[in-house]
């Protein structure tokens, strides 16, 4: 993890992470994401090539989670906005399909643990 983070700039985490274990990575794909049928039913377009779509995210528990899933965009190039409604662990992302897929996203988010 901290390679990752390191990597994306984002070595605040530790700052700002709360005491605890770190979550590890699921090491699932996530193709599923893009498949048209998912997209269809659960993605809209916000432009030529951008598309946006709501995920919940589960283990979202502190300030330090909500900081750097929100700077999803430093780690997947294409993704053009992420805020997270913390309270509904629901994170809405905006990404530019001519430079990134949503499953990507989805392992981009999943790296860190």
């Amino acid at each position: 993890m901290y390679a990752i983070l390191h990597g994306a700039g984002l070595e605040q985490f530790y700052e700002l992470r709360e005491r605890g274990e770190p979550r590890r990575t699921s090491a699932r794909g996530f193709e599923e994401f893009d498949d048209p049928a998912f997209h269809e039913a659960h993605t809209r377009a916000v432009g030529d090539e951008l598309h946006s779509v709501e995920l919940f995210l589960e283990g979202i528990h502190c300030s330090a989670c909500v900081w750097l899933v929100e700077r999803i965009s430093r780690v997947v190039s294409g993704v053009v906005e992420a805020r997270l409604d913390f309270a509904r662990s629901a994170l809405h992302v905006v990404w530019d399909a001519r430079l990134t897929t949503l499953g990507a996203v989805a392992r981009g988010l999943d790296s860190p643990g």
